[in-house]
């Protein structure tokens, strides 16, 4: 049922009819034939009017209940048939909404408690009972009742809240959990499977980013509606949050069924969303969990497909894959390096290594790039490669990448100059922390704290930046260059293509990614890629720096390529702050060695 649909029943009436001024109150008296004492009170009422239908049975009552509506019930519990206050129970499940009131011969407590129990609203004695009395107590009756259906829709609608996605009407968190509980206790003793389905939407971030939430509620909206066309009889399908949605599947040979919805969640994802009059693709990955193979309770089951979408997830967009024990390793492996990492964030057990980047025109080290490093208590020097991407999926950029800034900012004002030249000091910086709204901040505290020059500062983008957060990625260095700061493109031509993206993004140079550098020599493929990117940079008046060089072969022919600026284990492996430092103090000159400089 939709939010829409209990706000009607919140506001609707009931079957008790109107107000008593607007006519005649309709009232069903079930009574005994020989006796005489309720109708004429009835009749003689003058502060309101009654039309009474009279039956003397209570079996015609229940069929006058079942064909008519009334405004209240009076009901002689001294018939010859009645069972006392158990001859409630099939007038109350006749007329549900109806307020009762019964009456007897004599006053007995006990039937009065057992008469409220059962649903009554007031019980009389008939020889104490007079027409303002009677009149009173039907009143009373009708507005008690209205007042506990009031409080039963309000009860009802609480627990709808409590257990339905109010955006998109279906069950939320609380309710799928309860449902696969059931479906569990249901199917295991039975030794039958219940599949449950994990979907998270891929890149759903970057519509609320770059298009605002509004959207991104359109499409949460319009992803539930299309899930559920594709939910057959068995299948249970669950908001749980953000863009996450799972479906439980029972009694249809789970394995089976569950790749099949999940082909078809796949097809569904080819067809575009219209989104503010747009048209938008998204995909989704889906990780699959089987009871009792993979867990046989409720939250085991949720931890091992959330497990498998993630795994679905860094295969690529509109993936799906099933559980298995290899993935709980590499989960349990996840949870411990975040776990480690926020760790080592607290206890500053993190470091920065700097890499020399020269000149080789000039043989100087001209800049450095800084390379956060993870000081771990059993494995060791961890390297960014390792656990960068486990920060990422744990939303940990944010924090680790304030703390590079911070503190490459602080080390990089106590090194030497070289030839009166201070270094430049280079950061990369991942796409989510370039496009947080907190980064600019971040970037001037930094800088205002340590004292560093803003020119002193060069920030790495990468091109996954550029090609899919295009907005936020020009947004954030249009401030960094009127803040005084350099931009390059890191790793540049691995992405799809962020070539057009070049002539509108105001950077200053790009960094031509190793995996060309590596093979430049034996590749001519390689060697021509990397020559039509020097070609593309020249032509947009863009600085160019080699990454990755580990020998003289490669530094000469990048040379004779027009390449002047390097980086790579050849003229130095990553160091310690002041290591780098004490190298630079102690040998100023190291690059001008004519066996390190090209011929």
């Amino acid at each position: 049922m939709s939010t829409r649909s209990h706000e009607k029943l919140m506001a609707a009436g009931d079957h008790s009819g109107a107000n008593d001024s607007e006519g005649p109150l309709r009232v069903l008296l079930i009574d005994d034939s020989r006796s005489n004492e309720i109708a004429p009170l009835l009749e003689a009422a003058t502060s309101v009017s009654f039309e009474t239908t009279r039956v003397h049975d209570v079996e015609a009552g229940l069929q006058r209940l079942v064909e008519n509506q009334f405004d209240a019930v009076l009901l002689d519990l001294s018939l010859e048939e009645s069972q006392g206050t158990d001859t409630l129970a099939p007038a109350r499940v006749a007329a549900t909404v109806v307020p009762f009131v019964v009456f007897d011969t004599e006053e007995d407590e006990n039937l009065a408690l057992r008469a409220h129990r059962f649903g009554a609203q007031d019980y009389l004695v008939k020889s104490e009972c007079d027409s303002r009395l009677l009149v009173r107590t039907i009143r009373h009756a009708r507005e008690r009742a209205r007042v506990l259906q009031d409080l039963a829709r309000a009860r009802q609608y609480e627990h709808y809240l409590a257990t339905h996605d109010v955006l998109t009407g279906l069950p939320n968190r609380l309710a799928s959990a309860d449902h696969l509980r059931r479906a569990l206790a249901s199917a295991l003793p039975r030794n039958e499977q219940v599949a449950l389905l994990f979907l998270d939407l891929d890149r759903f971030k970057n519509i609320n980013d770059s298009l605002g939430h509004k959207v991104g509620d359109q499409l949460l909206v319009q992803m539930a509606g299309r899930l559920s066309r594709l939910m057959g009889p068995e299948g249970f399908l669950a908001r749980i949050g953000g863009d996450e949605f799972v479906i439980i599947l029972q009694r249809l040979g789970p394995k089976n069924s569950a790749k099949s919805l999940a082909a078809k969640i796949a097809n569904a994802m080819m067809q575009p969303f219209v989104l503010d009059e747009r048209e938008y693709r998204i995909t989704t990955s889906v990780g699959i969990a089987i009871a009792p193979e993979d867990g046989s309770d409720s939250e085991m089951l949720m931890r091992h497909a959330d497990t498998a979408m993630y795994h679905a997830k860094s295969g690529g967009a509109n993936r799906h894959a099933f559980f298995s024990d290899s993935l709980n390793h590499k989960a349990q492996q996840r949870f411990d390096i975040e776990n480690g990492l926020l760790e080592a964030l607290a206890n500053n057990s993190l470091s920065l290594h700097f890499q020399p980047q020269v000149d080789i025109g000039l043989g100087l080290v001209s800049g450095a790039e800084a390379m956060v490093q993870w000081q771990h208590a059993e494995r060791g020097l961890i390297p960014p490669s390792e656990f960068m991407h486990y920060a990422e999926d744990a939303g940990l950029v944010g924090l680790l990448g304030q703390w590079v800034l911070k503190t490459a900012c602080q080390q990089v004002t106590s090194w030497p100059t070289i030839k009166g030249q201070p270094i430049q000091l280079c950061v990369p910086v991942p796409s989510q922390q370039l496009c947080d709204e907190g980064f600019p901040e971040t970037v001037m505290r930094s800088v205002r704290d340590s004292g560093l020059q803003p020119s002193r500062l060069t920030i790495g983008i990468s091109e996954h930046s550029i090609l899919h957060d295009a907005g936020a990625t020009l947004g954030a260095v249009r401030f960094l260059r009127d803040f005084g700061c350099r931009v390059v493109v890191d790793d540049f031509g691995t992405g799809h293509s962020a070539m057009s993206a070049l002539k509108t993004l105001p950077i200053d140079g790009i960094k031509i990614d190793r995996s060309f550098i590596a093979e430049i020599v034996d590749s001519t493929i390689d060697a021509s890629i990397t020559k039509g990117l020097i070609s593309i940079a020249r032509g947009l008046e863009l600085s160019v720096t080699a990454e990755g060089v580990e020998n003289r072969e490669q530094l000469d022919l990048l040379f004779d390529l027009g390449v002047h600026h390097m980086q790579g284990d050849f003229f130095g492996k990553p160091a310690p702050s002041a290591e780098f430092a004490a190298q630079i103090r102690n040998n100023p000159d190291w690059f001008e060695d004519e066996d390190n400089l090209p011929c």
